[in-house]
């Protein structure tokens, strides 16, 4: 997706973060398609739109249960996102004044409206893909075949990294995977193989897998590799040191329909 708290030319695509949620309307659970409304990636579209072509996203949902530890993260997000918009502002700007526009640090993630315990918190495993409406339902078909009997696993995060993205229109911060890069790596081969398929572009050769938090606009004229991590975002919290999170489904969005793969339990 390169090194810790700096930027990787091999990014996930440009909807990794954006400004809008996904549709509204009723759970896909597994084994079925249904309209999306379970918390997930926020995207915003960096390429012209063709009629008939779906935008598709594979990801690992990545669940916060813990009522306390989930408002701990959301209110690091929410004070660190803050911060780092305050500190980009242009400095003839009064103290008093909203941080630039352009420079405003979004948090990606939010507290799941569905009082399901998400947070938005996800793993991409894919780039965003463009399918026609009739391959969507066989598309997830293939998904479900090959990874239902994957074993479901836990991931630990170990610090914060500064990406962007391939069309350089956003810079973004994300938590860094350290336990569960093998499993990921596992269910990334069977996506890629999926994706192939359809001729559609595969993942990241060397991916560094990350869950995003927070964004912001990416000046064109700027140099990738100078893009960092604000100092608000640079140290972890401690209530996320050490903790296992369960990775227990992977899900595939294409337009306003999204199915649920459960991982196998045994």
């Amino acid at each position: 997706m390169p090194r810790q708290a700096s930027v990787r030319s091999n990014v996930r695509s440009s909807a990794s973060a954006g400004a809008s949620a996904g549709s509204a309307g009723s759970t896909g659970r597994a084994g079925s398609t249904g309209r999306a409304a379970m918390a997930g990636p926020l995207k915003v579209r960096t390429v012209p739109h063709v009629e008939g072509n779906w935008a598709t996203f594979v990801f690992v949902p990545i669940q916060m249960r813990q009522g306390s530890l989930r408002s701990d993260v959301l209110a690091w997000i929410s004070k660190a996102a803050q911060a780092a918009s305050k500190a980009s502002a242009p400095a003839s700007a009064p103290a008093s004044a909203p941080p630039h526009a352009s420079r405003a640090w979004q948090p990606v993630v939010a507290p799941d409206a569905n009082g399901g315990g998400g947070m938005g918190l996800h793993i991409s495993l894919s780039r965003t893909a463009y399918l026609k409406v009739f391959q969507i339902q066989r598309f997830m078909d293939q998904l479900e075949q090959r990874l239902s009997h994957v074993p479901r696993f836990t991931v630990s995060f170990e610090g914060v990294s500064a990406y962007v993205n391939d069309e350089k229109t956003r810079h973004f911060v994300g938590l860094d995977v350290a336990h569960g890069h093998e499993e990921l790596l596992q269910l990334l081969q069977e996506v890629d193989a999926v994706l192939a398929m359809f001729h559609q572009q595969t993942f990241y050769k060397n991916p560094r897998f990350h869950a995003s938090i927070a964004w912001t606009e990416f000046d064109k004229n700027s140099n990738a590799e100078d893009a960092g991590v604000p100092a608000s975002f640079a140290a972890m919290p401690a209530c996320l040191v050490g903790m296992q999170f369960a990775a227990s489904s992977l899900v595939c969005k294409s337009g306003d329909k999204m199915r649920v793969i459960e991982l196998d339990e045994a």
